[in-house]
């Protein structure tokens, strides 16, 4: 599995990408940093929608407990560390482990939560901004494959959980 990971994190990764492209990818994972979630913020003022941010706010404290458990329980080293020939393009490179990657897991709860009362336009706008948000971790040099890809699956779930806990189906549309 190892090896899989790796071939598939070269072939991401590149040998030397091209600089608009790094910038678009920096963007992404910007984006999956945690920093958007201040767009939230305003929502918890409006009374309708309380409830629904409150469920968000939830499920992506929740993902980030179980992310920092496992990167300690795992403690895998990231390419940029393990892998000769790879170097991180972040802007400031993470020191935590690697395994999942809390960016992925960030946006990808997100996505998990919305889907279930999204249109299918936005619910794809929402896993293909995820998914550019994972896909940026494994080009800057700071996540594997199977990091995002564990990731994504561990925010997806306790999105969609918790958007089923919080939001009763008769209010889902």
């Amino acid at each position: 599995m190892r090896a899989l990971d790796q071939a598939v994190f070269f072939l991401l990764y590149g040998p030397s990408p091209p600089s608009a492209w790094l910038t678009f990818m920096a963007a992404w994972s910007l984006v999956g940093g945690g920093y958007a979630l201040f767009a939230i913020a305003p929502w918890v003022l409006v009374a309708r929608v309380r409830r629904e941010v409150a469920g968000l706010l939830a499920a992506i404290v929740l993902t980030s407990i179980v992310v920092f458990a496992m990167k300690h329980g795992f403690g895998r080293v990231r390419p940029y560390a393990a892998l000769a020939g790879v170097h991180a393009l972040a802007f400031a490179p993470p020191t935590d482990p690697s395994f999942p990657s809390g960016h992925a897991a960030g946006s990808a709860c997100l996505a998990g939560y919305f889907a279930d009362r999204a249109r299918p336009a936005r619910t794809a706008l929402l896993a293909l901004a995820a998914g550019l948000v994972a896909l940026s971790r494994i080009v800057l040099g700071v996540h594997f494959p199977l990091d995002t890809v564990a990731g994504a699956a561990l925010g997806a779930t306790v999105g969609a959980l918790m958007a089923r806990r919080t939001m009763p189906r008769t209010e889902q549309n």
